[in-house]
């Protein structure tokens, strides 16, 4: 990436020192010429940082965000006890009354909201995608949350999601495998990300019995793309991570152990 300061050193070493057809000692017109169309053309098309949005910013929405999330819990808590939308314990829980659930309804709006707004600064149709996908997905949970649906509707639908993602999104044309390379997959890949995104849409729904574990992973993995999103200069991957990172941290103050609300199938599948 080229610095504002050697471009401008750059450029300054063709200006004309006394008349607009005088050149610089040792090169011709034709070169000088060619100097400048390149660095134009690098000014033009290099953007000047990976991120156009400084730290400063990030923390101020990150501090606002988590805020948003952990009242939107409490608010989410107080519904779920007056209509009884109890998650009620089993073999892998960590609590042993009924406890209410949902509270990851609040980091679904967070991270859609974020998502709307990052949209309009990077790939419109894949943006779109992935934020229609995602509120099915979560608007199935909190039916699920609700009133219990049947395994056979909740696999259709999370079906038809991964479906629609990949036709949109593109699919898994080959994988790496240490000491034996990349192999290609054909149209086999096309199937196995259908089965990815349909597995692990439902087994990160099995954290969300134990205090603290699925908002804790959510925080830690979300962190970790926003690092990544930076250095790929990925906008929309930032903004949307960072908004489930902040979303995560606010939800944990309710979640932590003993956990006061848990997630519920509209957050757990979501994420």
């Amino acid at each position: 990436m080229i610095s504002n300061d050697f471009r401008f050193t750059a450029l300054a070493t063709f200006q004309p020192s006394q008349s607009p057809g005088s050149l610089t000692v040792g090169t011709s017109k034709g070169e000088e010429k060619a100097y400048r169309n390149r660095i134009n053309s690098q000014i033009k098309h290099e953007p000047i940082s990976r991120l156009e949005s400084p730290p400063v910013t990030s923390i101020l929405i990150f501090a606002l965000l988590t805020i948003l999330s952990a009242l939107g819990v409490w608010i989410i808590r107080q519904y779920a006890e007056r209509r009884r939308i109890m998650d009620h314990p089993n073999e892998r829980s960590s609590h042993s009354a009924p406890t209410p659930r949902g509270g990851g309804l609040a980091i679904v709006i967070v991270v859609l909201a974020a998502g709307c707004v990052a949209a309009f600064n990077s790939n419109l149709i894949h943006s779109l995608i992935y934020l229609i996908c995602g509120a099915v997905i979560a608007y199935l949970g909190w039916r699920d949350d609700v009133h219990s649906l049947s395994p056979r509707v909740r696999f259709a639908v999370q079906g038809l999601v991964a479906l629609a993602s990949v036709l949109g999104m593109g699919y898994f044309k080959s994988v790496t495998i240490p000491l034996f390379g990349q192999l290609p997959l054909g149209a086999v890949g096309f199937i196995i990300t259908i089965l990815w995104i349909i597995g692990l849409t439902n087994a990160y729904n099995f954290m969300d019995g134990i205090d603290g574990i699925a908002g804790g992973v959510a925080l830690a993995a979300a962190l970790g793309w926003m690092f990544l999103a930076t250095n790929a200069n990925q906008h929309f991957v930032y903004w949307v991570a960072l908004a489930v990172s902040a979303g995560s941290l606010g939800f944990l103050f309710h979640n932590w152990s003993p956990a006061k609300i848990f997630m519920g199938d509209a957050g757990s599948t979501f994420l």
